[in-house]
């Protein structure tokens, strides 16, 4: 796969799920150094769940340790596919990398997307490998685009500098020659990421 150079990293709600509080810490530290700043932590499977009462909220990428008391990986996975999850999966453990390899397969089976996986200790370079290849589902573009902003949000916009011009030639066509320009404007939301006009 190629790196994706169009991630807004911003946009990208990520679910950091290990009965670690140290793993979470780190994890969450080697992401927001990697530029994603939209990152959930959850120490069990029961209270990662509960992100998913909302469809709107759920997260676009999970890193999910397999070694947890009361409900393991495995099991999560199988939460996942109840409620029918589109994003993408990091596995995380210590375990062996056959083991690893097995459950990656399990989980595909289940058509989730695999990223891949991390052995502990994990690396910022693996991490970042991992991520930059994925080519998220483009639900957020279309949540953003679905959504209505008040005024008052407009307002911080503006005053904020989130407003940001794109300059698009108008060219002839017979003759290649520029006659023009079109500007289009764009909001870089600082939750939402780019948002386009409907």
């Amino acid at each position: 796969m190629e790196k994706n150079l169009f991630l807004n990293k911003s946009a990208i709600k990520i679910l950091l799920l290990d009965d670690e509080p140290f793993m979470l810490k780190l994890l969450a530290q080697m992401l927001r150094h990697l530029g994603y700043s939209s990152l959930s932590t959850c120490e069990s499977g029961r209270a990662a769940l509960d992100l998913f009462a909302d469809p709107g909220e759920h997260p676009d990428l999970i890193l999910l340790d397999l070694n947890m008391p009361e409900m393991d990986g495995v099991e999560f996975v199988r939460h996942l596919v109840e409620h029918r999850y589109s994003g993408g999966l990091i596995l995380v453990s210590g375990e062996d990398e056959r083991m690893l390899q097995s459950v990656e397969k399990l989980v595909r089976a289940h058509k989730i997307t695999v990223l891949g996986y991390l052995t502990k200790p994990v690396t910022p370079a693996l991490l970042a490998a991992l991520i930059e290849r994925w080519h998220p589902p483009a639900q957020d573009a279309r949540r953003a685009s679905k959504k209505i902003y008040s005024a008052d949000e407009i307002r911080v916009a503006l005053a904020n500098g989130q407003l940001l011009n794109y300059f698009q030639p108008k060219v002839l066509v017979m003759t290649g020659e520029v006659i023009g320009v079109e500007t289009l404007v764009r909001w870089q939301h600082p939750i939402d990421g780019l948002v386009f006009p409907d």
